[in-house]
């Protein structure tokens, strides 16, 4: 095992910690624990990533041969973003036949990353990700993976009495697009307005369409804000997270605030940001 793979391992012990679910492989209960450091409810979108029925997805089988009967993903977090997901392997062939998954580049949450993947032994997978390997079509944005051919006792190829479960992450992924379709946004006058400050506060919230981290764009007009002032003096951010989008001032008082990666969501989950203008 090289030092490489030992300290991603202890990094992502460090992280996914928290969610427990059970995950049936071949007839055998097993255990994988999966967070989000930056979600206040990571058990909602965990569910919402690896229940339900997905027509298509970014990692497919990638001939003929393959099954792949399970994928299990956890998003570790979004500043960088960091994901994670658990493939289990077999094949309808009662013949030793080649195996491999295509992951598709262009699609969230890889989002045009053509390097990083690094394949980890998964529970209950047994000693095999150094026999996995991972090739790169950057012309057609896709990327393999399947057994090694130059180890000893390969998996290359494998017979319908053969379960393959191994681990594939990539620690620095680029920020989730921005995608209009994924979520809505409310807006409120809140908190209650005084005559020193006045606040609106733009909810975000994910609609379930994007199992993937996205960006968002929200529009806060303060005009009645500042007219509401006896005498304005600054804006304000109370929510603190100011840093985490960039502020476009589009004249009347009005100003457009798109996420950076550090305020991404996924599933149904929501982010907050206020708005003031202080006198």
């Amino acid at each position: 095992m090289t030092r490489r793979t030992s300290t991603m391992r202890a990094r992502l012990a460090a992280v996914l910690v928290g969610v427990l679910a059970i995950v049936v492989v071949t007839g055998v209960a097993r255990s994988t624990e999966r967070t989000s450091a930056a979600w206040t409810n990571p058990a909602v979108v965990v569910a919402q990533l690896n229940a339900g029925s997905w027509a298509t997805g970014p990692v497919n089988p990638g001939d003929g041969n393959t099954v792949m009967t399970d994928i299990e993903w956890t998003l570790v977090t979004n500043n960088p973003v960091q994901v994670c997901f658990i493939a289990t392997v077999s094949t309808t062939s009662t013949t030793p036949v080649p195996w491999s998954l295509q992951m598709d580049l262009t699609e969230a949450p890889f989002n045009g990353a053509t390097s990083g993947f690094q394949v980890d032994n998964a529970p209950g997978g047994g000693n095999i990700a150094w026999k996995i390997g991972i090739s790169y079509n950057t012309a057609a944005m896709t990327a393999t993976i399947a057994g090694r051919t130059d180890v000893n006792q390969p998996i290359a190829t494998i017979s319908n009495a053969t379960v393959l479960r191994f681990q594939v992450c990539n620690w620095s992924l680029p920020a989730g697009v921005q995608t209009p379709s994924a979520y809505t946004v409310t807006y409120t006058n809140s908190p209650a307005w005084t005559s020193s400050r006045a606040c609106v506060t733009a909810t975000v919230t994910g609609n379930g369409t994007s199992r993937f981290y996205f960006g968002w764009t929200i529009t806060i007009d303060m005009a009645a804000a500042y007219a509401s002032l006896p005498g304005f003096t600054h804006w304000s951010n109370p929510t603190g997270n100011q840093s985490q989008v960039v502020q476009t001032d589009l004249g009347g008082r009005k100003f457009r605030f798109t996420s950076k990666s550090a305020a991404n969501i996924a599933g149904t989950q929501s982010y907050v940001f206020t708005y003031c203008a202080n006198g």
